[in-house]
């Protein structure tokens, strides 16, 4: 039997639509992004130094760089959401910041996003602060690594 008949094309459109719905619904504002930033540096200044992901700590310091040069813009584009660095920030007077023509172009857009919102999640974000708290150079030493292997009888092999 076919599925298209057993589900039928309306079922279908309805699941679609409501997709859709749930999609505009969970799409996420700036003030998400905003609260998620100030988690996450909240959470990278209770960690010590030693055990900082470089990475993750990277990501917030450069985040709270643009934020601080009032450099980080939010746009919404019905399903997802996009932050992403300009050149000046809103108040500089500069001719370059004012002309039109010399705005950044929309084929170069992709190298300006910080990060992208969907579902009600900021991705890179996410990606980023995974294992916040595990520095790669903390498992690059490998004399902590080595400590034999001990047999039944409780002497180390090495």
């Amino acid at each position: 039997m076919n599925r298209l008949a057993l589900f039928g094309s309306n079922s279908i459109v309805k699941l679609s639509i409501g997709l859709a719905v749930a999609a505009i619904w969970l799409n996420p504002k700036e003030v998400d992004f905003q609260e998620r930033h100030l988690e996450a540096n909240n959470i990278m200044v209770l960690v010590s130094k030693p055990i900082k992901n470089p990475v993750s700590e990277k990501h917030v310091d450069h985040i709270n760089s643009l934020y601080s040069d009032d450099r980080i813009r939010y746009t919404s584009c019905l399903f997802l959401s996009f932050m992403w660095k300009d050149n000046f920030c809103r108040e500089v007077g500069l001719y370059e910041s004012q002309c039109s023509y010399l705005k950044p172009s929309l084929r170069k857009f992709y190298d300006r996003i910080e990060d992208i919102g969907f579902w009600g999640k900021w991705w890179i974000y996410e990606e980023k602060m995974k294992d916040f708290d595990v520095s790669p150079a903390e498992w690059s030493d490998t004399s902590v690594l080595n400590l034999g292997v001990v047999n039944p009888r409780g002497f180390t092999i090495s």
